[in-house]
């Protein structure tokens, strides 16, 4: 099987996926190294040379130790005698000791490994992606590559969840979290046991998940990874929330307190965000609109537009709680935008529909409800979303039955 191409010997090249303008510099590095791994599968190892350099400068520019390493080791790679006449790898199962330009079968599985992750992440293939890892998974058996047998099950696991079947993905985390015990990988159990967490709630196993991310918050006490720490801690509050909310509160609260020490912001107004949550189900808006307030900062501040979205919605919503329509109408206003600018259809409607719910009943100007109305049942009518299609239609009988009443209303009288 010839690895080089997505589909075939027959199958048109893709195109390389453009930069974007702006990248700070260490996207700009990861950025880089994908699209220098895209042209060498390709066979361009002229143009993945020049990427590559100046992928080597920001490496070293950052100090970013171990990216250099593979760095130069794909510069290395570009300058070895290509293996055929048009493509970079080809695939065999048996090769002569003798030559020099075939690569080991720990080599092959590593470049397997590579291959996948562009069909993956880079052309959306989950099929050629998994067919790959297969063969990687084949040769680690063979030639007992312990890591990369794990590294194999573990991206393979990740395609299979993103398709939906979780309990084969299951399986495969279950093979990997042994085999990292195996390897007294510590770090690799961890990040295995938190995939296995994530699929476990999925399936409904609350129990099998707070288990899963309990051991792994061990382990990255004991190996000192406080970045994956916090989100085990941010995991088991999670599924604490309703049953145990103070232990959840705790948990959230030293996530917290991880994450404005390491700097991990995004972590932070996720964070935020769940406790805020918490306090308003439990009848304290105020400091829930406090934590609210920081979240919004700090999502502008790193661009994360769609947990905006929705901290923008739970602020306007205690903000209308507590009799303040005029900023809950901001709020949905500003909510509005970004459903538009991220093409969120369903928040959108839902937006919308607030809106004329605040003007309507709130602010008492009905006529000026009925647009809103129209626009979000047109929207819900599209995506089919059946409740908030009742909901547009109720308050819509709302409105055309105060009108009425407000029509045979009697006249003041002398």
């Amino acid at each position: 099987m010839d690895i080089d191409k997505p589909h075939g010997p027959e199958a048109p090249r893709r195109p390389a996926p453009e930069l974007p303008e702006t990248l700070d510099r260490e996207s700009l590095q990861k950025a880089l190294a994908s699209q220098a791994r895209i042209l060498i599968a390709w066979g361009d190892r002229e143009e993945a040379r020049i990427l590559l350099k100046e992928e080597e400068a920001i490496c070293r520019e950052l100090g970013l130790q171990d990216e250099l390493r593979e760095c130069l080791r794909a510069q290395a790679e570009c300058d070895r005698p290509t293996r055929g006449p048009a493509d970079s790898l080809t695939l065999v199962e048996t090769q002569d000791d003798d030559s020099a330009d075939m690569p080991s079968k720990e080599e092959l599985q590593v470049e397997l490994a590579r291959q996948a992750q562009i069909a993956f992440e880079e052309w959306g293939d989950k099929d050629e992606a998994l067919t790959l890892l297969q063969q990687q998974e084949e040769i680690c058996r063979e030639e007992e590559l312990h890591a990369g047998l794990a590294q194999s099950l573990s991206m393979q696991a990740d395609i299979l969840a993103a398709t939906g079947n979780l309990t084969g993905a299951l399986e495969l985390l279950k093979e990997q979290g042994t085999l990292c015990g195996q390897l007294t990988d510590k770090e690799c159990r961890q990040k295995s046991l938190a995939r296995r967490a994530e699929v476990l709630e999925k399936l409904g196993d609350l129990k099998g998940a707070v288990k899963a991310l309990k051991e792994q918050e061990i382990i990255c006490r004991e190996i000192g990874d406080r970045k994956d720490l916090q989100r085990a801690l941010g995991g088991q509050a999670r599924i604490f929330r309703a049953r145990r909310p103070n232990r959840a509160l705790a948990l959230l609260q030293e996530q917290e307190e991880i994450c404005r020490e390491e700097g991990l912001k995004e972590d932070l107004q996720q964070c935020l965000s769940e406790q805020a949550l918490m306090y308003k189900r439990y009848g304290r808006p105020e400091r829930a609109l406090v934590l609210l307030l920081e979240q919004e900062v700090i999502c502008r501040e790193i661009g994360a537009r769609e947990s905006l979205q929705v901290c923008l919605r739970r602020q306007a919503v205690i903000r209308k709680a507590q009799g303040d329509p005029v900023a809950a109408l901001t709020l949905f206003e500003q909510e509005e935008h970004l459903c538009k600018t991220l093409d969120l259809t369903r928040e959108l409607a839902e937006s919308l529909v607030n809106q004329a719910y605040v003007v309507s009943n709130d602010l008492h100007r009905p006529i000026e409800a009925l647009p809103l109305l129209e626009e979000a049942f047109a929207l819900a009518s599209a995506e089919g979303h059946g409740k908030l299609l009742e909901r547009i239609t109720a308050l819509r009988a709302n409105i055309s039955l105060a009108q009425e009443e407000r029509a045979t209303a009697p006249g003041v009288q002398e």
